[in-house]
């Protein structure tokens, strides 16, 4: 049995590889892991997932075809497999850092705040029991005839689209319920952006205590008058939570005021006790109404709550912009998921979703770092370059071929109807299962 190191000093350098061999060896060398001497080395391994996600998810025979044929579609299932799944996070860690580290230098950040963007989604995998017993899937269109359903948590830089962490998990699990997992990744100087699912007292008082700011969408839940009530509320007679009403601390406009907000009574069942008795038994917070003049866009008028309290640093209509650019992580996932493909994932064991999942997350990054060093040099914020033409130059480019000018998206603003798409889905959706469809039919002739 050779070391993973020495295999890895022995593969011929890759020009088109996505991942760097010495991150490899690092993590190899930290995890003990040994190798036989094999063509499926794991920098030849990482390269050939990375490159079936760079083309759409694609199918093993595909990979096969990509590398040469080198190898056979069982070798790489099982090459794979092999691989521990510690080496994917510290590659996806390592690599991360290393470019988010070269994009603050080109991107900035907002009024002294380095902006985080936190939201979840979900992706759907193959229908095994193992899958269905760890994650779950939606209550229609019933048993049998759904898939597994993970319930994904992202967390991205804001100015680059980085995307710095992920948090699998079922599918019935709410966004608010891991945002702890992502606090690593939050400290002193940072500006969290969320919508309504994430905010909640307990989120925000736990980033105040790191010395980090929030700005959310208030919970349609949580009903604050202009202005608030200058008088502490009595506990309703039918909840014994002891909802307290916000006191109103200082009126910065006609819908702009500063609030004090009260701890609950009940912990969540997401915090520990010990993280619940730390948090504070109340918070100052802003609270701030806007409307949505721009036409179409759904939503006609937004309540944000947020801790930047400075009316004068922070004016209104700046935070209120700030919010909007929220929308960019839905691009974001969109991206991840449509056009790289994880809308739909293929492995059929959960270590090997996760994997592929982190797969995802590395290839995705790789993009985006391509899409910032464009973006510097071409004068224009990294959201304005084409994601796809950067993904095809990293896909079709040459040893040591220089980054070509990528395409620049137009903005496309003052849409006034909602979007549409002419071509529809070519079959039916089955809704039953596929025996009793079968059945049905040969009945029928």
């Amino acid at each position: 049995m050779a070391s993973l190191a020495d295999a890895i000093r022995r593969v011929k350098e890759n020009p088109g590889s996505l991942i760097d061999p010495v991150l490899v060896e690092q993590s190899c060398v930290r995890q003990r892991a040994v190798w036989r001497d094999r063509v499926l080395t794991p920098q030849r391994t990482l390269d050939a997932f990375a490159m079936q996600i760079a083309h759409g998810n694609t199918a093993i025979s595909h990979v096969v075809r990509l590398e040469g044929g080198e190898f056979t579609e069982s070798a790489y299932c099982q090459a794979r497999q092999r691989l521990p799944l510690q080496i994917f996070r510290e590659v996806l860690r390592d690599t991360t850092e290393r470019q988010l580290a070269t994009a603050r230098g080109a991107t900035g950040t907002w009024k002294g705040l380095r902006t985080l963007i936190a939201d979840g989604t979900g992706c759907d995998m193959p229908e095994v029991p193992e899958l269905q017993l760890q994650f779950g899937q939606p209550p229609i269109p019933g048993p049998g005839l759904g898939f597994p359903v993970a319930h994904v948590l992202t967390l991205f830089d804001a100015p680059s689209g980085l995307l710095l962490d992920t948090v699998v998990s079922a599918y019935a699990t709410q966004d608010v319920t891991k945002m702890a997992n992502l606090l690593p990744h939050v400290g002193p100087g940072d500006l969290v952006i969320t919508d309504r699912g994430i905010c909640a007292y307990a989120y925000i008082a736990m980033l105040f205590t790191q010395g980090a700011q929030v700005v959310c969408r208030a919970h349609s839940g949580r009903k604050i008058p202009y202005p608030a009530s200058t008088e502490r509320g009595e506990k309703y007679s039918y909840n014994r939570c002891r909802r307290k009403t916000p006191v109103l601390v200082e009126r910065l406009g006609e819908q702009d005021q500063v609030v004090e907000l009260f701890k609950p009574h009940n912990r969540p069942t997401w915090l520990t006790a010990e993280a619940f008795a730390a948090i504070p038994a109340k918070l100052t917070v802003r609270v701030l109404k806007f409307k949505i003049e721009e036409p179409g866009f759904r939503t006609k008028e937004i309540e944000l709550m947020t801790t930047l309290l400075d009316a004068t640093k922070y004016p209104a209509a700046e935070v209120a912009a700030l919010y909007m650019v929220r929308w960019q992580i839905e691009v974001n996932l969109r991206h991840i998921k449509q056009t790289l493909g994880m809308t739909s994932l293929h492995c059929k064991s959960v270590e090997g979703v996760t994997k592929e999942l982190l797969m995802f997350a590395l290839v995705y990054n790789a993009v985006r770092a391509v899409m910032v060093q464009a973006a510097a040099r071409q004068g224009v914020v990294p959201d304005r370059v084409s994601f796809i033409d950067a993904l095809r130059w990293i896909i079709h480019r040459c040893a040591d071929e220089p980054l070509p000018d990528l395409k620049v998206n137009p903005k496309r603003t003052g849409r006034i109807y909602a979007r549409s798409c002419k071509r529809l889905q070519r079959f039916r959706k089955l809704n039953l299962t596929r025996e009793a469809y079968k059945k049905r039919f040969q009945q029928a002739n």
